[in-house]
């Protein structure tokens, strides 16, 4: 498994299957000519070279075909495969055609990118800001000119000085509510673009358990757009995943381990080519890790179990945030 750099892959789909699709990746010479030894490049070991892996849909028999060009030669002339499916999925968190191809591929924290950038900065203004009225400036004057020798301010000592020596303390203001003000429309900037603070816990001043589920379903609206394409992106995976069991997975099948929520007892499962039979269709469902309070919901749903109104088996299944074993 490789992950793809969404600006330099490719993929051209039509209503029926995948046309094809390619993904150019650097990767060092060395590293590529364990795998491809015949390949005629004679750059150095550790310069990086282009490699581009392209899979391809015959229309006439449906097969797959793969090729491996490295630097403008075939590594790996095309070649056709046991595949089902081209082994390369492809999915962005904003799939709406309006601005050029390349922004639907943002990662989410693309608009705090150069915000952060400017956040630091003005941290290090307010800091350096504070320095000024920590240690301010001290001018001293002689009316007869004699030497005052070095100043060193030291907690209980007290030194004389000759008559007629004065301190000026000038302690520049620099003005902190400024930039404190701009630091935090910043801060709301990046709240509102990317991920609200609910989503690590961070209520900010709403106390009740209410306000609190309030907001944490705000923030599940806010990423619901990248949940959906995500899991499609895995649905497209699990499909290419049962394919090649089917194709490749022979009498014994493959096995899948998993964990049970419940127990939190491991187990295997082996998927043969006969539990598959062509079925490629599942369903993935992705749930985001969002802190609540349901300590007032489930304490309401108690006073309803023990005053008859509702059932244990409702309370546990509907109500009840932990996962419960079957046989409790």
């Amino acid at each position: 498994i490789r992950p793809l750099d969404p600006l330099n892959v490719g993929i051209s789909r039509n209503p029926l299957y995948t046309d094809y699709a390619y993904h150019k990746y650097q990767e060092k010479l060395c590293k590529v000519k364990r795998r491809y030894p015949k390949i005629d490049v004679e750059d150095d070991e550790d310069d990086e070279v282009s490699v581009i892996d392209f899979w391809y849909t015959d229309p006439k028999d449906g097969a797959i075909w793969n090729a491996i060009v490295i630097c403008g030669e075939f590594a790996k002339k095309p070649t056709k495969t046991d595949y089902m499916h081209i082994p390369i999925v492809v999915g962005f968190g904003d799939v709406s055609n309006y601005l050029d191809s390349k922004w639907a591929a943002l990662p989410l924290i693309y608009p705090i990118i150069d915000l952060w950038k400017y956040q630091c900065r003005l941290t290090s203004q307010m800091a350096t800001g504070n320095l000024y009225y920590f240690w301010p400036h001290v001018a001293v004057m002689n009316e007869n000119g004699q030497d005052v020798g070095d100043i060193v301010v030291k907690p209980g000592v007290t030194k004389q000085y000759p008559m007629g020596t004065k301190f000026d303390i000038i302690q520049p203001r620099p003005d902190l509510p400024i930039v404190n003000t701009i630091e935090q429309r910043v801060t709301a900037a990046m709240q509102d673009s990317t991920f609200p603070r609910v989503m690590f816990g961070d209520a900010g001043n709403i106390q009740s358990g209410y306000g609190v589920n309030s907001l944490a379903g705000a923030a599940r609206g806010r990423i619901n757009p990248f949940r959906l394409n995500l899991e499609a992106s895995y649905q497209r995976a699990n499909e290419i995943m049962f394919s090649l069991v089917e194709n490749f997975g022979r009498s014994k099948g493959v096995s899948v381990w998993g964990k049970d929520a419940a127990t939190n007892n491991v187990y295997r499962v082996t998927l043969t080519k006969e539990d598959i039979d062509g079925q490629y269709d599942n369903l993935v469902t992705l749930e985001p890790l969002v802190p609540q309070d349901t300590m007032q919901k489930e304490t309401l749903a108690l006073r309803k179990v023990e005053m008859g109104i509702m059932s244990k088996q409702t309370y546990r299944d509907k109500v009840n945030a932990e996962v419960m074993p079957p046989d409790e």
